[in-house]
């Protein structure tokens, strides 16, 4: 497993403001080196000691460094966060 490169904390809030809506989208992201397209709802994120993961109502889990695009919004290649 690679090290986990943490995102942009707006993309973030796409991901938490689409499992509060509990919406089915398309979520797009690299497993391997190719390409994969789900559709379903995000249920929960968590963090945990090897990054941070999205938990669909599939029960299906995406490492968030993995994501490409969540209901057509592409992740920002470089992570931003202002405090």
């Amino acid at each position: 497993m690679t090290a986990y490169v943490p995102i942009d904390c707006g993309f973030y809030d796409v991901l938490e403001a689409n499992a509060v809506r509990r919406r089915t989208i398309e979520i797009v992201y690299t497993d391997a080196d190719s390409e994969q397209r789900v559709t379903d709802r995000i249920v929960d994120l968590q963090a945990r000691e090897h990054g941070e993961f999205m938990i669909l109502a599939s029960g299906q889990e995406i490492r968030l460094d993995q994501l490409v695009t969540v209901d057509g919004i592409e992740r920002p290649g470089i992570a931003s966060c202002a405090v």
